[in-house]
Parts: C-alpha cells; structure tokens; sequence
C-alpha cells in the first residue's frame, strides 16, 4: 500500500515537472535571430533585428571570431568619440502584466567594467529618455571573460506592453571596453493575464481633408485649398503644443517619442507629420503598419515620414518603409528630410515631398546661402515637379558648433527659402531654441509666422516669368516676383552683412502704380518710370506691394 502511494506521489510529480517543461518549450522566444547569425537585409554588418544607438559600423557588429554557439555572436566597443554606444532590441506587442524569462550568454575583453545589460518596459518606442519615460524591469553588468549563460525573471508593468533591451560596454568613457552577447532569448511564463473587459470608445474625429499636391503650383492643398505648413520640431507634452500653437505655428513633427500627442495636435486645430525613423532603423515593419493603421484616421496628419536625415546606406530600407507606408495609407503623401546634397537624386525618386536642412548659423560663420544654394540643388533633384519644404535654424548647440540665430538672420533665412520656392517651413526646434536664457527669439516667432500667414496665398500662388531686374548686378540681393488678384509682390532679402542699396525695376509695368511696403512703419520708396531704389541693412528683408493708384 505505501509503495502504491509513493508510486502515485511520484507519478504526479512527474506529470508536473512534464506539464511545466512542455509549456515553457511550448513557449516561443520572442527574440528573433536570437544567435545573431542573420545578418541584416540592408546593412551586412548588423544583425537582423537589433539597432544602433549612438553607436557607429565599427562599434557594433556581427563578430564571426567568436560566438557561444553557431558562427557569429554580436560585438560591441566603446568608443568616447560617439558617447555611449548601444545595441537596442524592440519587442512590441507583451503582455501587460505578465512574467517573462529572459536568458542571454556574454563574454567581456577585461577593460573597464564589464557588459550592461538593461530592460525596460516602455510606454511608446523612444530614441532618447527611455530612462525618464520607461521603467527599469532589470539591470546587471556582467564581468565574466569567457562564455556565460545570465537569466532574470521579470514581470511587465499593468500599463505597458512594449519591451527594450540595451546592451553597453561599461564605462562608455573608457576604450576599447569590448563586449560580445549570444544565444538571447525571451519567453513568456505561465499564462497571460485577463484582458480589462473595460471598453474604451474611440475617438470620433471630423472629417478628414483631402490631401493634394497642386501639380503646376506644388502647393499643398487640403480639400482643394492652399496650405502654408509653418512648422515646428519636438512639442514634448500638451502644454508644448499649446505653446507653439500660441506662437503662430500650424503644423508640428512628431517623432516616436511624441506622437502619442497627435490627439493633443488636433484638439489644438493644427496639424502633424508623424516619423517613424526609428521604427525603420529597427526594421519594425508590423508596428509601422499598426501605427499608419491607427494614426491615418486622425485628421490631424498631413502625411509620414519613414526616416528623417536617411544616409546612403539607409536608403534601401527607406524605401522598403516608404512602400509599406503606401500601402497602409495611400491618400496621404511621404515626406522625407535628406540632411545631405548627395542623397536628394535617390530620395526624390521615393518621397512625394522633398525636405532638407542646413543650418548655417555657427560659431565663427554665417553662411545664410547655404539654405538657398542646397534649395536649389533640392529643387533639381526633384525635376522641378514637387514640393520643396524645408527645416530653418532655431536653436543652439555647443555638439555641432550652431548658435542660436539672432531675429535678423531669422527673418532673413525665412524670406530666402520663400524667395527660392519653399512650400512648407519648418523651424528646429522647441526644445533647443533656450526660449528662457535667450527669449528675443521665441517671441519674435508670434509676428513671423503672422507675416507668413498673410502672405501664405501669394506665397503658394504659381510663380509668374521674372520680369524684374536689380541693379548692380552684384548687390547679393535675393529676390522673387510673385503675382496674386491683379497685384504684384517683390520679396527681396540681404543675406550678408553689409549695407546694400538696390534699384528694381520692371520693364512691362504701365505708368502710375502705388507702390507699398508690407510689415514696416514706413513711406515707401520713391517711384521714378518704373523702377525705385531702396536700402537693406545686413540680413534686412523687404516685401513690396504694387497695385494701381486707382485702386
């Protein structure tokens, strides 16, 4: 009888243990290539799956020297130059609340600390401030020299159901700090919980416009009216958005780690182009579908963005994001910010509307043409046949040697972009612009975009044959005709620094026309026949209105 009880007692610990080792072999490894022997699809030295973070080819790659198991394992090494260099792992889609295992084999060179390793649950996708915005699920840094097998058990948080893994030489300051990671894995534990059987309505929204490109114009056009977008970067809460609404501007850019404020945007009665480059830096296709899914109902969208400043190497996977993006959402146009001349032949070829982004205001120079002259080079890439938008220095920054533009060189890159074509501005950015230290800025930005506002419809009117000359033909005076219900408009802007006075004239225009000046206090130029001269202190811009003294 006893040994009839032992042998049940231990039959049904068996059928546990059986039980258990089913389900957990049962359970996938949510960490795709989890042995790092696929490389990427378009840039052979990463591994398919994970992402760069402010790390560079030669700080993070697949090592074919040494692995755990199979024939590469994934390499990453310090380099102080870049800053911290990060390998990053995406997974979408958990469960909330949820216990998870999760399993990973490092090895260390013996420099400096050891090997990082962090999880967080995150709330969105997000490039920087995960640390602020996510929650810490697990850190550790591992010191072992040779091949070893680390777990942690952890659950996910009520509210969040997005995972990131970073992993880091440590201490990112010192080195040649040399890391290699192996055989990750990622297992859901026991069941999920239950779903809240609480229904949450969704959000009714107006109507959506019509998105068009005028074909002859290349302005926007929502429900067949003209569209300035005069925007700006990175509004970070509510308040922000309110606060660049305050200023004048109509449109903002939401990246990832913004665009849970696109509901935000439209209660504000503006607009938004969405990013999604870093969901293409992680070949995160499904979740820029489900995002273009989700977001195209929101009228507030005026189009996507698949990755903004693409280099050359990045461009095959622009495309491929350009393509899903399309298919998701065909009504709404691709937007694209090529940061350098020699990617614009290939983008424009993908993109419906062409950006880029100078940035002339620096230290010890202040090229204002840098803007026009790659306005022009964009303009060419594209054929002349679609829209031009561009992003205008705003802000500081001792990294890249930018300072902040006074409200002279401002108002003067704004006008030079309109001179050369521009269809949407665009201003970087929030954040940066040191609107408390340095206010002056900020608050000019209220009467700019007014100006812009009022002379939107000239601004996106087609562009008539330039029947005007300035003399002398040296001034450096840039300077456009435009013509809008029986006026005509001259915009004229000095980008240097030196007083210039200039003679327009117009060879076609009859006697006796009015001649005003927009936006000064001011009589306007004497007319003699059909010229006047006026002067332009450095980075002074002027607007002319001509109609007839009968009017």
């Amino acid at each position: 009888m006893e040994r009839l009880k032992v042998m049940s007692a231990c039959l049904a610990i068996f059928t546990i243990v059986l039980i258990s080792a089913l389900s957990h072999a049962a359970a996938p490894n949510l960490i795709r290539n989890p042995s790092f022997e696929q490389q990427d699809e378009y840039d052979s030295t990463l591994p398919r799956g994970w992402c760069r973070l402010q790390s560079r080819p030669n700080n993070m790659f697949m090592d074919k020297s040494t692995s755990h198991s199979g024939k590469a394992s994934m390499c990453i090494i310090s380099n102080p130059d870049v800053g911290t260099a990060w390998a990053t792992k995406w997974i979408f889609n958990l469960d909330k609340g949820r216990q998870y295992k999760f399993t990973i084999h490092t090895r260390w060179n013996g420099v400096g600390d050891g090997c990082s390793v962090k999880i967080y649950a995150a709330p969105h996708p997000m490039r920087w401030g995960i640390g602020r915005k996510g929650k810490l699920l697990f850190e550790k840094v591992y010191k072992n020299k040779e091949w070893k097998k680390h777990e942690a058990n952890f659950s996910m948080p009520d509210d969040m159901n997005i995972l990131a893994i970073y992993i880091n030489p440590e201490p990112w300051k010192t080195s040649n700090v040399r890391v290699w990671v192996d055989d990750v894995s990622l297992h859901a534990l026991g069941k999920a919980p239950p779903k809240s059987s609480k229904i949450t309505k969704p959000r009714v929204y107006r109507k959506r416009p019509k998105i068009e490109i005028h074909k002859t114009s290349h302005a926007m056009l929502l429900d067949g009216k003209p569209f300035l977008p005069i925007g700006i970067a990175h509004p970070k809460d509510k308040a922000g958005v309110k606060a660049v609404k305050a200023q004048g501007f109509n449109t903002v850019w939401l990246v990832q780690d913004s665009v849970h404020l696109l509901d935000d945007v439209y209660d504000a009665g503006m607009y938004a182009y969405v990013d999604f480059s870093l969901l293409t830096d992680m070949r995160a296709w499904d979740e820029i579908r489900r995002q273009v899914s989700v977001y195209k109902n929101n009228p507030a969208v005026l189009g996507w963005q698949p990755k903004d400043e693409p280099d050359q190497k990045s461009i095959a996977a622009v495309q491929k994001a350009c393509e899903i993006i399309r298919k998701a959402d065909p009504s709404r146009p691709i937007i694209i910010n090529a940061a350098n001349p020699r990617t614009f032949s290939a983008l424009a070829k993908m993109t419906d509307i062409l950006m880029s982004c100078a940035y002339p205001i620096k230290t010890h120079s202040a090229r204002l043409t840098q803007d026009t002259d790659w306005m022009d080079l964009a303009a060419e890439a594209v054929g002349y046949k679609k829209p031009i938008w561009w992003w205008i220095q705003a802000y500081e920054w001792k990294g890249d040697g930018r300072i902040l533009p006074t409200v002279a060189q401002e108002r003067c890159m704004t006008y030079l972009t309109v001179i050369h074509g521009v269809k949407g501005l665009f201003y970087f950015s929030y954040p940066s612009m040191k609107r408390k230290e340095k206010p002056a800025l900020w608050n000019s930005f209220k009467s700019l975009t007014a100006e812009l506002k009022q002379l939107a419809p000239i601004i996106l009117a087609a562009t008539p044959k330039q029947e005007i000359t300035v003399t002398p033909t040296g001034s450096g005076l840039h300077y456009l005709l435009k013509e809008y219900q029986g006026r005509k408009y001259i915009f004229a802007a000095n980008p240097g620094t030196e007083k210039v006075r200039a003679t327009f004239t117009l060879p076609k225009l009859k006697k006796g026309f009015r001649l005003s000046v927009l936006f000064e206090n001011r009589k306007a130029p004497r007319v003699t026949a059909n010229s006047f001269t006026d002067a332009f202190e450095g980075y002074e811009v002027h607007v002319y209105e001509i109609g007839h003294n009968q009017e």
